[in-house]
């Protein structure tokens, strides 16, 4: 009877079926994935089963085609052994990152050998190299004023501090003879009056100074990565950084976040000593994209290291801001401890001090968060400015066309998370968790109806950039690089996600820290308590 090869389109198990089978469903024994078998997978003779010593000339030749596919990022070569169907299967035909694609986050092209993927994604790169030119005057002057604000708004804000403790020592200590000038009641509405700024100004010395001291919260679970653990896509990583200039992160960490983004290790510790860079990849930023459009954002986020100075200089301003923001809307037991210290029983006098206590708060956060807005406008045109800088990195590595659609695609991926998040939840609740992120939000793209994904695109290509914005509209954005009218130096039709040695394993590993970060509990403890 003839058969042919059949690949689950899940996990990559293949199956030796008959034809008669051919456009039937079927379920897989590894993983039970429902799926739909092939009839133009190849057929399979005894001969192509046989140890590969005995392989003919042929069949040597035909697995080569594989690994042209790869250098191309299609699949549109003839299928004629087990590796080359696993080469379509993961690989793909077309562009992996659009809409239309049904998703790339199965685990069938982890199978592909690590060095055969290094060595075809190095004749794509070859000695790919890109220059953006030197920054203008303007840009530069505008850092330096930027730099010097910024670092003038804390200075203001300690200098406040000392001053209201000055104010409140120097009220005790001078204005103590206010007391012994009445005599009855009025000793008590006097004694009140000297005792309330004494009182307020200890209170608002103390919470100014809170925030200098608090710890930030704890961050979310990341995992760490290394070149032995994921050879190719370390040397992606280390290829495009050579690419632009930049150097080479000391950490990549895997995320759940639709993002990736780089950074200084320890903020400004290492900001200043210009070492322990990192990079955070999303996971679902993989699987939703091409490795042309993957290398893309990473070519921008290396821009931004590229950039030298601009880079320190981002991560001073980012934390200056993210300071503010804390001191003005941060509230933690000791707010609502003072708060609570005022109910119907409380004796209208005690009351009265709490209350001025709690306006003195209110009047110094107020203050601040005007410091805060002053910041945040001067640094959000700088900010803009970098990121129009780090997208000519982008732009000339894989080029302006493909800078519009990894725009387009990234608001589609975020308006399906956005979309899927409520029947998460709602899942949860019920004892039922997600088991591959991921795959489930590359999915929902390519289900969401047209009209839906043109308005998110209508609104991305509208949209006008605001004083408050720390980055340019979508619109601009797509405009200056189109006007750049650039090639790219590196182009790749594939799915990002055979950059792993096994993205399938990996994305549901992040699912899990997606409901450890997110909703504070394992998928594991979620089942028990729905069984429970």
């Amino acid at each position: 009877m003839s058969k042919f090869v059949a690949a689950c389109s899940n996990c990559g198990k293949t199956f030796s079926v008959s034809t008669a089978l051919g456009g039937k469903k079927a379920k897989c024994n590894r993983c039970q994935t429902v799926f739909v078998v092939s009839e133009a997978t190849d057929r399979v003779d005894r001969a192509q089963r046989k140890p590969a010593v005995h392989r003919s000339a042929a069949a040597q030749q035909k697995t080569s085609v594989k690994a042209n596919a790869i250098t191309r990022g299609d699949s549109s070569q003839p299928r004629t052994t087990r590796s080359a169907a696993l080469a379509r299967s993961s690989l793909g035909s077309g562009n992996a990152g659009s809409p239309a694609n049904k998703g790339t986050t199965d685990g069938t092209h982890q199978k592909l050998d690590a060095n055969s993927k290094i060595k075809h994604l190095k004749r794509l790169l070859g000695e790919a190299s890109i220059k953006t030119g030197r920054v203008s005057l303007l840009y530069r002057i505008n850092v330096l004023i930027t730099s010097l604000l910024m670092l003038l708004l804390p200075i203001v804000y300690v200098c406040m501090i000392v001053a209201v403790g000055y104010l409140t020592y120097y009220h005790a200590a001078n204005n103590a003879g206010i007391i012994g000038t009445v005599r009855g009641r009025a000793v008590i509405i006097t004694g009140m009056v000297y005792v309330a700024p004494i009182i307020g100004g200890i209170v608002l010395v103390f919470f100014m100074i809170k925030p200098l001291l608090a710890r930030p919260g704890t961050g979310s679970r990341k995992r760490k990565i290394n070149s032995k653990g994921e050879p190719v896509l370390c040397w992606f990583v280390e290829q495009v950084c050579e690419s632009v200039g930049a150097p080479v992160p000391r950490q990549i960490y895997l995320t759940h976040d639709i993002n990736a983004s780089a950074s200084f290790e320890n903020g400004m510790r290492s900001a200043l000593l210009g070492r322990n860079l990192t990079l955070h990849i999303g996971v679902p930023l993989v699987g939703g994209l091409s490795l042309q459009q993957f290398g893309g954002v990473l070519a921008h986020e290396f821009g931004h290291f590229s950039q030298g100075a601009g880079m320190r200089l981002s991560t001073f301003i980012r934390n200056i801001n993210f300071w503010f923001a804390r001191v003005v809307y941060e509230r933690d037991a000791w707010d609502e401890g003072l708060a609570s210290l005022v109910d119907e029983d409380t004796d209208f006098r005690l009351a009265l001090l709490i209350w001025f206590a709690q306006l003195c708060v209110f009047l110094s956060r107020g203050f601040l968060w005007i410091l805060m807005m002053i910041g945040h406008i001067a640094s959000s045109f700088l900010l803009r400015q970098m990121e129009f800088d780090a997208d000519k990195y982008e732009v000339q590595f894989a080029g302006s066309d493909n800078f519009k659609s990894t725009s387009d695609r990234l608001q589609i991926l975020g308006a399906a998370y956005q979309l899927m998040i409520p029947s998460i939840i709602d899942a949860a609740i019920k004892g039922k968790t997600v088991k591959n992120l991921p795959k489930m939000i590359t999915n929902k793209t390519a289900g969401l109806d047209p009209k839906i994904i043109r308005e998110i695109l209508h609104h991305s290509h509208t949209a006008k950039t605001g004083l408050f914005d720390s980055h340019p509209s979508d619109a601009q954005r797509i405009e200056r690089a189109m006007r750049a009218n650039a090639e790219g130096v590196f182009k790749c039709d594939a799915p990002a996600a055979l950059l792993f040695s096994n993205f399938d394993l990996t994305a549901r590993g992040i699912t899990d820290d997606f409901y450890r970060n997110e909703f504070g509990v394992t998928k594991q403890t979620i089942r028990k308590a729905k069984r429970r």
